[in-house]
């Protein structure tokens, strides 16, 4: 069975409570157990940044995982950004799936292991 709830992350209902209300995220779980979540964050009003984390499990929801990632980088106003590795093909596309566009082809030596990465970004 699969269910999206934030609730796989948190395990203090009043820090819960908080982020139900202040963050836009969802959660993936497989009989249970998390296996994708991401959201986005805003920086301020008008500029967002999506973020995603997946486990290998994911790809067994991978369409109910892209369905919800979907409705979630559509809620905010403005701007939504997001990068990926450039050697990640897939994520590449996954972002693209999501209503992406590539902005920034090459983001020298962005990622905290120093690889380059692809900026993309999508205005609601």
């Amino acid at each position: 069975t699969m269910e999206m709830s934030p609730k796989a992350f948190y395990e203090d209902e009043g820090l819960l409570a908080e982020a139900e209300r202040s963050v836009n995220s969802w959660t993936a779980l497989v009989d249970g157990t998390p296996v994708a979540a991401g959201g986005t964050v805003q920086l301020w009003p008008g500029r967002h940044v999506a973020w995603a984390l997946f486990s290998k499990a994911a790809r067994y929801v991978a369409l109910s995982v892209s369905r919800t990632a979907r409705e979630v980088v559509a809620r905010p106003q403005g701007r939504v950004e997001c990068t990926v590795d450039a050697r990640f093909a897939a994520g590449q596309g996954w972002a693209k799936v999501l209503g992406f566009e590539i902005e920034t082809p090459v983001l020298r030596q962005y990622g905290p292991d120093g690889a380059d990465h692809v900026g993309f970004v999508r205005v609601n």
